[in-house]
């Protein structure tokens, strides 16, 4: 019995990432808020290839993981198609979402639902969502993975912890974060046209973006590429983040500006309606531009409202805090082995 139990203890996790020439951390950074709550044994992989376009990169990621051994082997995200390849009897996978696979169609959707999910997903012996909503989309998707499902959401990082700011009435500094086009910047910009504010982006702006925030006229700063130290600095400087995402596997920026202590205008959608929590944010409809001024326009002129949803918002994020994600994990492990 002692002998077990200390295997339990201290088997050996191999967290294998997508490769740094990606030059994508989202997923790298939720893991290294997890990571450091640990406490069992773990090394990270990163795969050598970023991209998928050539046979002999997918190859050569494949070779990569078929020399990693450890009791259990945890594919963090995207490379989904290594998991046949895999020696351990005991694999995990997060899933983030199906936000590529739903902006692809015929013969290359088709490869992607065999070999990045479907295949990849026969095999695991767990596969962890991020939100209710990735975890509803699984199942109908894929009926045969209903009882390897476990829901255990995004983490918010230990360093987002409440900062002080006296609300800018006059003129509120609106943090979007994402350009992508789920992200629905376009709106934001055509929302917030008409409202005296600096719109602050994270993201590398597209052509047609930077000529609509030209023509619009806002008043806009715009970061990419940038530490999350930045990024951090961001938030704390900003007196809304303005969110309405057309499509999220969870939505993180919601519980990291919760944190910070900012008001939060998102989408009346799922997972952001339920990440956000009971009337801890500001709901909008993501596909009218009136709504989300409307939204904003509330945050801004409301005082007892916008200090209503900040309060609850700092409530609402205590169940993602990082120690209490790791530990979720953690017993998903030691209940594999």
């Amino acid at each position: 019995m002692s002998s077990y139990l200390t295997r339990r203890i201290y088997m050996k996790i191999a967290l294998v990432f997508r490769s740094k020439k990606r030059n994508e951390f989202s997923i790298e950074n939720l893991f290294s808020d997890i990571e450091k709550h640990f406490k069992i044994s773990y090394q990270k992989y990163f795969v050598p290839y970023g991209r998928y376009n050539r046979l002999r990169f997918l190859i050569g990621n494949i070779n990569y993981v078929k020399k990693i051994r450890a009791d259990i082997v945890h594919i963090t995200g995207e490379i989904y198609y290594v998991v046949p390849f895999i020696k351990s009897k005991n694999i995990i996978i997060t899933l983030h979402d199906f936000v590529n696979l739903e902006q692809m169609n015929g013969i290359k959707k088709l490869i992607s639902w065999t070999f990045w999910n479907y295949i990849p997903f026969k095999k695991a012996n767990y596969i962890v969502c991020i939100s209710p909503k990735v975890f509803n989309e699984t199942v109908e998707r894929f009926p045969f993975t209903k009882n390897k499902l476990i829901y255990i959401p995004n983490p918010v990082g230990d360093e987002y912890q409440y900062t002080q700011k006296n609300f800018n009435k006059k003129n509120p500094n609106i943090l979007a974060i994402g350009t992508r086009i789920n992200k629905n910047l376009e709106r934001i910009i055509e929302a917030v046209k008409d409202i005296n504010c600096t719109l602050t982006i994270i993201g590398i702006l597209t052509d047609y973006q930077a000529k609509l925030l030209e023509s619009s006229g806002v008043v806009y700063e715009n970061y990419f590429r940038i530490p999350n130290s930045k990024v951090l600095e961001l938030y704390k400087n900003s007196d809304i983040v303005c969110f309405p995402s057309l499509y999220e596997g969870f939505g993180r920026p919601i519980v990291e500006a919760q944190a910070i202590g900012r008001a939060v205008v998102t989408s009346n959608l799922e997972p952001m309606k339920q990440v956000a929590g009971d009337s801890s944010a500001c709901l909008v409809d993501p596909y009218d531009v009136l709504d989300i001024r409307k939204g904003i326009m509330k945050v801004i002129e409301d005082d007892k409202y916008r200090e209503g949803i900040i309060e609850k918002g700092l409530e609402n994020v205590k169940q993602y805090r990082a120690d209490i994600i790791a530990k979720k994990y953690e017993d998903v492990y030691k209940k594999m082995i």
